[in-house]
C-alpha cells in the first residue's frame, strides 16, 4: 500500500491522502512505557485465552511483561543465534520458528524468575509465544506509535 501511495505522490482524485492521518512521534521514553503496557495487556489476554498460563492480575502482568521483556533484550539474541548454530543454521533459515521457540524458552525462564507468572509446561510456553505473537503483530498494525 505505502508503495501505491508513493507512486500516487500520496493522493487520489480530489486530493484526499491515501496514506491517513499521520503517525504520532513519541519520545524514547514513552514508546518504552507503551511498548510495556501493550506487553503487560498481552500477558493479560493471554492469560485469558491460554489454559496453563497465568498471571497474578495488571501487577503481576507488569511484573512478569518487564522482566520477559528485559530478558529478551539482553538474552533473546544469544539464544536465537545458538539455536541457529546449533542447528547447522537450519534455525537461520526458518528465523520465525527459532523466535517463536526462543520466546517460549524466555517465557519459561520468566515464569522461573517471578512469582507473577505461572506457567505449567514447555508447551503451554509455546501457545503462548504464538498467542502473544499475534497479539504483537495486531497491536503493532493498530498502534498510532
Amino acid at each position: 500500500m505505502a508503495a501505491l501511495v508513493a507512486r500516487l505522490g500520496g493522493r487520489v482524485k480530489g486530493g484526499r491522502s491515501l496514506a491517513g492521518p499521520p503517525r504520532r512521534r513519541y519520545g524514547p521514553a514513552m514508546h518504552l512505557v507503551l511498548s510495556w503496557v501493550g506487553l503487560a495487556a498481552g500477558f493479560w489476554l493471554t492469560a485469558q485465552l491460554v489454559d496453563g498460563f497465568r498471571v497474578n492480575g495488571v501487577k503481576g502482568a507488569l511484573v512478569a511483561s518487564a522482566v520477559f521483556g528485559i530478558l529478551h533484550h539482553a538474552i533473546g539474541w544469544l539464544i536465537f543465534t545458538v539455536i541457529g548454530l546449533g542447528t547447522l543454521f537450519l534455525g537461520f533459515v526458518f528465523a520465525f520458528v527459532t523466535r517463536w521457540i526462543v520466546s517460549a524458552i524466555l517465557l519459561r525462564l520468566t515464569d522461573r524468575l517471578t512469582q507473577s507468572l505461572e506457567i505449567d509446561r514447555f508447551r503451554t510456553a509455546l501457545v503462548a509465544s504464538a498467542v502473544l505473537s499475534v497479539l504483537s503483530a495486531l497491536g503493532d498494525w493498530l498502534s498510532p506509535y
